[in-house]
């Protein structure tokens, strides 16, 4: 039968033997152990009962939104996540944003702007979520080798489940999440399959030149042509795709240096008030 009686660490002491009988009795009221020559009497909780945690363990089947991280973005996060702004903050929190794409941000408390880390592969099913949660929890999670989060309301815990295990945490209040803003500095994780288009044109058009080598003769002149317009058109897609994929990257590079001169400045802004301050106990 379970009792609810108070912790106590006598349990732990190295003065108990550790290979005697522990003898147990119990009344109404009180519950007694008996270990070697030591006795301890507890009064039982008669009032209160054990949680029952898996009631608060929800199914994750119900989650309003799953979160799935892609391995790479997780090693990428992992990786920049100490770097983030507000990590020395009370409970270190981050906005786990999920709206279309899967952004990380966080913001320092005198810092103008925030920073965000845009998981590039990861992807989101079901609704739009913004959570705000301690970081300590999330980088566990990924440290636990879990890569899908499931999040059932931004002020209820959230769930991560393997075949194995369940890890959930409490978020933080969802008022102080940090919203979208067009002056944030974005780091992006890496595109893992930018070149894609380019190898598949580049295989089908090889396969092209093959098969026309073993035509007839007689049709040579006719395929020959037939291969040379297939060919152009391929060549002009490959050069379409190349061309969008860089556009992409020349954009996000610029938005990455304009976020860096942004954050220069304000940092020279910073270095010249503290100075300013050094000078004024100075002249105090």
């Amino acid at each position: 039968k379970d009792l609810l009686i108070p912790r106590r660490s006598v349990f732990g002491s190295s003065q108990l033997p550790s290979n005697t009988k522990v003898e147990v009795g119990k009344s109404e009221r009180w519950v007694c152990f008996r270990i070697g020559s030591w006795s301890f009497q507890f009064a039982i909780n008669v009032e209160g009962r054990f949680p029952d945690v898996e009631s608060m363990i929800r199914d994750a089947a119900h989650a309003s939104a799953s979160i799935q991280i892609d391995s790479h973005d997780a090693t990428f996060l992992l990786k920049s996540m100490k770097q983030l702004p507000g990590g020395d903050t009370f409970h270190s929190p981050v906005t786990v944003d999920a709206n279309g794409r899967v952004f990380i941000r966080s913001q320092g408390e005198d810092a103008p702007s925030p920073v965000e880390i845009l998981l590039s592969n990861s992807t989101r099913s079901g609704q739009a979520e913004r959570i705000n949660t301690d970081r300590k929890f999330l980088r566990r999670a990924l440290d636990l080798g879990f890569r899908e989060i499931h999040v059932f309301a931004p002020d209820q815990p959230l769930l991560c489940v393997d075949h194995r295990r369940k890890y959930l945490w409490a978020t933080l209040t969802p008022e102080d999440a940090i919203k979208p803003s067009d002056d944030a500095v974005r780091i992006s994780s890496v595109f893992d399959d930018a070149s894609v288009p380019i190898t598949t044109t580049q295989t089908q058009q090889e396969t092209t030149v093959a098969k026309s080598a073993q035509t007839s003769s007689a049709n040579s002149q006719s395929d020959n042509q037939q291969t040379a317009s297939r060919s152009t058109d391929e060549l002009i897609d490959a050069a379409e795709h190349l061309k969008a994929s860089l556009r992409d990257t020349l954009g996000k590079t610029n938005e990455l240096i304009v976020g860096l001169k942004r954050h220069r400045k304000e940092a020279k802004i910073v270095r010249t008030t503290l100075d300013s301050l050094r000078q004024l106990q100075t002249v105090g």
